[in-house]
């Protein structure tokens, strides 16, 4: 991680601003040490990551105890290798609707919530168009973050990514202080009974005027594909989200939630091709969205006129 993240950064116990202890640095970004706050609180920084640890690691161990057994790259290669050529060009599709989203707004600090195995991270690193001051991201998993960091570093990228983990319902985060988090099917992953509490969580830390933008998949309620993420989520000992796989019930949650609503871009709808037993199930409806929700604008209250006449003395 960098230390100009700090400036982002409370504990996630009591929202106290965090002190740095630096044990090894190279390059101008640390790759051990501590960050503690005034009321006891620490939290390792180790391989370059910031570990604040994740409760929803410690129920449902997917990807850590998938990276554990099998070799990183080859996993990737596996995972992308399945997919069918339209799905590829649906993904770039995606990535490159994010990014040119980001790309016009021009954030100095681009939240990346969810990062997962770096697919979007990768693609968004390749495609900005101008200098963020630091990009950020956030994973309940240490070992994938991990590998993350050191995939980004093959690639030799100009831009500066710090590394936390942390669950998006408890993040690590000042009030107000990112202007726009980013999120690749980050949300559709939490546990269902969790996500009206992620999104609320983004709210606390984006800016006045800041702003969410998730790319996720809907399908038909009731589907193959509903089923079978109902039956995977299960093994892990997750809810399914069902409600963030339907245009209807994402509409409602952020309804529901601090933003008070979002606007929500079809970009492509499609029958699913045949897959291998993932999710698209083969035949299936189903449509790739980019949500946009947004914060409100602060306006400063008017001052009352010069020579407005004083209020009443018991009012």
């Amino acid at each position: 991680m960098y230390e100009a993240i700090l400036e982002y950064l409370a504990c996630p116990i009591c929202q106290a601003g965090l002190g740095l202890a630096v044990e090894d640095r190279e390059a101008n970004e640390i790759l051990s040490g501590q960050l503690a706050c005034g009321n006891g609180h620490s939290f390792a920084i180790r391989q370059g990551v910031a570990d604040f640890g994740s409760q929803e690691q410690q129920k449902s161990n997917t990807w850590s105890a998938v990276y554990a057994k099998q070799d990183y790259e080859e996993l990737d290669r596996r995972i992308q290798e399945g997919k069918t050529p339209r799905q590829l060009a649906q993904e770039r599709s995606a990535f490159q609707d994010l990014i040119s989203r980001i790309n016009a707004r021009k954030p100095d600090c681009i939240f990346d919530v969810g990062t997962g195995r770096g697919m979007f991270l990768l693609a968004l690193l390749e495609g900005l168009t101008y200098q963020p001051s630091t990009i950020i991201c956030l994973d309940l998993s240490f070992p994938v973050l991990a590998r993350d960091r050191l995939k980004v570093m093959q690639r030799g990228s100009v831009h500066r990514v710090s590394y936390i983990t942390a669950d998006i319902a408890t993040m690590p985060f000042k009030n107000g202080s990112v202007p726009l988090v980013a999120s690749y099917f980050g949300l559709g992953n939490m546990d269902g009974d969790m996500i009206p509490t992620g999104i609320s969580e983004i709210h606390r830390v984006l800016r006045a005027g800041g702003c969410l933008l998730d790319s996720t998949d809907v399908y038909r309620p009731g589907s193959a594909s509903i089923q079978t993420l109902a039956a995977f989520w299960k093994r892990q000992g997750k809810q399914v989200a069902r409600n963030y796989f339907d245009e209807v019930d994402i509409a409602r949650i952020y309804a529901d939630s601090p933003f008070g609503r979002a606007e929500m871009a079809v970009l492509y709808e499609a029958i699913a091709e045949p897959n291998d037993d993932r999710v698209p199930v083969e035949g299936d409806w189903y449509a790739r969205l980019t949500v946009v929700a947004e914060t409100a604008v602060s306006v400063p209250a008017a001052l009352p006129p010069a020579d407005s006449p004083e209020p009443p003395g018991d009012c």
